[in-house]
């Protein structure tokens, strides 16, 4: 079956009950993604990902339960795509502010 959404906070959530399932001290979230969500909620492709939006879209994902408790998880995300260098950065503001407010650590994020 093909989709044609991405809906990475979901995802990324049910990795985070994985990994408590785990009392290991180092824990790693390895994602290969190009990291633009996609859904009826929100696209990022539509989005201007500008300070004040990130965190307006934190704060309602942090509402709804959407950000999971992380701390201390080194995040390497791989095969990430945006059009151009502006936008790349953007997203990885957006990327880096989440998994902050997640308490993990993204130690890579990276074409």
């Amino acid at each position: 079956k093909r989709y044609s959404n991405t809906e990475l906070f979901g995802a990324i959530l049910k990795a985070s009950f994985e990994l408590k399932r785990y009392p290991t001290k180092d824990k790693y979230l390895i994602i290969f993604s190009d990291m633009i969500e996609d859904t009826e909620e929100l696209e990022f492709d539509k989005e201007n990902l500008n300070q004040k939006r990130i965190k307006k879209i934190i704060k309602e994902l942090k509402a709804n339960g959407l950000v999971p408790y992380l701390k201390d998880v080194k995040v390497y995300v791989y095969g990430v795509k945006e059009k151009n260098r502006k936008g790349y950065l953007n997203l990885e503001r957006f990327w880096f502010s989440f998994f902050k407010e997640s308490q993990a650590i993204l130690e890579k994020f990276s074409y």
